[in-house]
């Protein structure tokens, strides 16, 4: 006699009844928080809490992404990128250096333009600052981070000398600016206060944060070239309207001399066919009618111009019927 075949448990009952579509699975509602799913215990509980702020950093990041996307020129996103560093990161202090006004990327050079969290005081703050710069320079040069979370102890100055230790130096971010393989500036951050590392998502929030303060700045500088390169064409543009003026001017009273050379030249051949008496008394009257047209009616001008004196020229007006208002040739 055979065996008759077991029976499914209820694990694979449920699973088959969903497969048919005649139990639906359950599904959590939108905008529940999948975290509060995970069992309870320390570790657990301290998993999600590190989850939560790494979202909420990512979060600010976003932010912080949009104010750099949305400044309209250089001075302004110098003041927003540090002080967005420092509220995304959580530290104190900050030092932003930017490139000179020279454009030659083998001999660039970088100066601070920003920072914030230095006093000038003491001269441990001077110290610090020479410090911290000189990471800044490095980084700058070198083009590689620097995220160090305890400088003074375990960094880079654990082995320094008895000074050195002495400065009131703890966490460092020191960060470079590249964008289109070009090196646009160099951003450094610290907080004498914290001596713990940085975690893994801190850092990537930090670099994160530095690639696209980096494209920001290569934006704005793009921008800077167009509108210069827009005035100088404008200025130009204008240089070449005012010659292109001058030109038309001066080609308008070239065309007029030749018109009344030709005009003159037409005169004189017309006077060669008359007789002389007749010739004579047109080309004085045009002669005068000419100097009267100069002078704008003044006599004294005309008799000075003429070499006529006063009453030698007002005897010939009348007797060739000449006013001042009468054109040459009429």
């Amino acid at each position: 006699m055979s065996a008759r075949p077991s029976r499914p448990d209820a694990s694979q009952r449920r699973k088959r009844l969903r497969s048919t579509g005649r139990v639906r699975t359950v599904t959590p509602p939108p905008g529940s928080d999948l975290l509060e799913g995970r069992p309870p215990g320390p570790a657990a509980a301290a998993e999600i809490e590190s989850l939560r702020a790494e979202l909420r950093d990512l979060k600010r990041l976003q932010e912080a992404i949009h104010f750099l996307g949305s400044a309209p020129d250089l001075l302004t996103l110098r003041g927003e990128l540090l002080d967005l560093a420092l509220s995304l990161s959580g530290l104190r202090r900050g030092l932003l250096a930017l490139p000179t006004s020279s454009d030659d990327e083998g001999g660039r050079r970088f100066k601070v333009k920003g920072k914030r969290g230095f006093e000038d005081g003491p001269a441990r703050d001077a110290a610090e600052f020479t410090v911290l710069r000189r990471i800044l320079n490095d980084t700058l040069e070198t083009r590689e981070a620097l995220v160090q979370g305890n400088l003074r102890d375990d960094g880079i100055l654990g082995h320094a000398a008895d000074s050195a230790r002495k400065l009131r130096l703890g966490a460092v971010a020191s960060l470079p600016l590249v964008a289109g393989g070009h090196v646009l500036g160099g951003l450094l951050l610290d907080d004498p206060q914290r001596l713990e590392p940085f975690s893994p998502a801190e850092e990537h929030l930090l670099r994160s944060f530095a690639r696209h303060a980096a494209v920001a700045l290569a934006r704005v500088a793009a921008q800077t070239r167009l509108r210069r390169q827009a005035a100088t064409l404008e200025r130009r543009n204008e240089r070449l309207e005012a010659e292109l003026e001058r030109s038309e001017r001066r080609l308008a009273r070239s065309q007029r001399r030749s018109a009344e050379r030709a005009r003159a030249a037409a005169r004189t051949q017309g006077l060669e066919r008359l007789p002389y008496r007749e010739a004579k008394r047109r080309f004085t009257r045009d002669y005068l009618a000419a100097a009267l047209a100069r002078a704008r009616g003044d006599l004294c001008a005309v008799s000075r111009a003429t070499g006529l004196p006063l009453p030698r020229l007002i005897g010939l007006l009348d007797t060739l019927r000449l006013g001042a208002d009468d054109p040459p040739g009429s």
